[in-house]
């Protein structure tokens, strides 16, 4: 999410991975709320490399519940630095689902940020149940690369290019290119 100023503090979906749109929707629907009973881990076709997930969403927390270099390479080592960390983690969450519930329901110039590809039946079930939830339309602000990503064509829907061909990196890394992503963003107005 971004308000008009381009500054906010953290908010639930910074920093998550591979949830996708329906995992947005999963979160919103649950009201922000995360239950220890449904998170499991998750190696992503790659042994040694256990990430806690949330199986509902199908959100990765890579940067949560302990999760490290070390601990992601044995599934026992992974769950069990899970569990020691899930209260905490959850404490967490709980703060981050209200700021952000908070931000949607209240800042008046927000648009929701997302990169990559979104279809067509997700985009407009998702910006349903936020004029439900919320009484209001929200814009998405659809970041994508030449060749990479389509646009969805909708309203409410703002289509933003940005190159990160230059950036190489680890897929748990951010692997966007800051100058492009600035750029893309600098005449962005949100409603």
């Amino acid at each position: 999410m971004r308000n008009a100023e381009h500054k906010q503090p953290t908010l639930f979906f910074d920093w998550l991975m591979s949830g996708g749109l329906s995992g947005i929707i999963d979160i919103i629907q649950r009201n922000f709320t995360l239950h220890p009973s449904d998170f499991s881990v998750d190696t992503m076709g790659r042994p040694e490399n256990h990430i806690p997930l949330h199986k509902p969403s199908g959100f990765r927390f890579l940067h949560d519940l302990g999760c490290s270099a070390e601990s992601r390479k044995s599934e026992a080592t992974a769950l069990e630095v899970m569990h020691k960390n899930m209260d905490e983690f959850l404490s967490k969450y709980e703060y981050l689902g209200k700021r952000t519930d908070e931000y949607l329901r209240n800042i008046e110039s927000i648009g929701l940020v997302y990169y990559g590809n979104m279809n067509q039946k997700n985009t407009e079930k998702l910006l349903f149940i936020l004029k439900e939830k919320y009484s209001r339309d929200f814009e998405i602000i659809q970041v994508m690369e030449e060749g990479k990503h389509a646009p969805v064509n909708l309203p409410g829907i703002t289509h933003l290019f940005v190159n990160n061909s230059s950036v190489q990196g680890a897929a748990n890394e951010w692997m966007g290119a800051d100058a492009s992503w600035d750029e893309a963003f600098k005449n962005i107005k949100t409603r």
